[in-house]
């Protein structure tokens, strides 16, 4: 991950490569996919957007996802965030299209360690998914975050855990999957 975030300016950027495979719990952990995804951020005060790019493992129709993205979260309290987010994704091939709003919540879990809580809403027919996430430091340059959620969209629960290269929480909150990682393991009930 590559991060300029300049002390004077209000005006920042994230760019980043991250390679995920996912195994499926109910089936033996079966290998479901591997995806490799890029993406980058602009952010400005409160304000974010972003565009990624994700490979679709052995798809019969589509080879790549792309997705949009336009936010606005702000920290309150001690140690508390929050942030609205509009994801627009299409499928290159079969020109199918969705649409998310996601409302998260941060938090604190302890002195080092960060919690967040989502709800990803699919504004075409109401259902969501809801999330609860963490991050906690492994040492200076890397940490841990992780991540349950249940999908009423999909009709399943599923968990994923990553070593994060540097602070990814962030990023975390505002795209759950889409952590700048180094691997991911996923997890599906049916």
């Amino acid at each position: 991950m590559i991060e300029d975030r300049p002390a004077v300016s209000a005006i920042g950027w994230t760019a980043g490569v991250s390679a995920a495979t996912r195994f499926n719990t109910s089936d033996d952990f079966d290998h479901l996919d591997n995806e490799v995804e890029g993406f980058v951020e602009l952010t400005y005060g409160g304000f974010h957007t972003g565009l990624s790019a994700t490979s679709l493992y052995q798809d019969p129709t589509d080879d790549v996802e792309i997705e949009v993205d336009l936010g606005y979260g702000a920290d309150f309290g001690q140690g508390m965030s929050w942030d609205l987010s509009y994801s627009y994704a299409w499928l290159i091939g079969s020109k199918d299209h969705g649409e998310e709003i996601t409302a998260t919540l941060g938090f604190p879990v302890g002195r080092d360690v960060t919690g967040a809580f989502a709800v990803i809403i699919d504004p075409d027919n109401g259902e969501s998914d809801q999330e609860v996430a963490f991050e906690a430091p492994l040492s200076e340059r890397w940490s841990a975050v992780g991540l349950v959620g249940n999908s009423d969209r999909d009709d399943n629960i599923y968990a994923e855990a990553v070593p994060s290269m540097t602070s990814a929480m962030a990023s975390a909150l505002k795209r759950s999957t889409k952590t700048p990682t180094m691997v991911t393991a996923f997890w599906a009930s049916p």
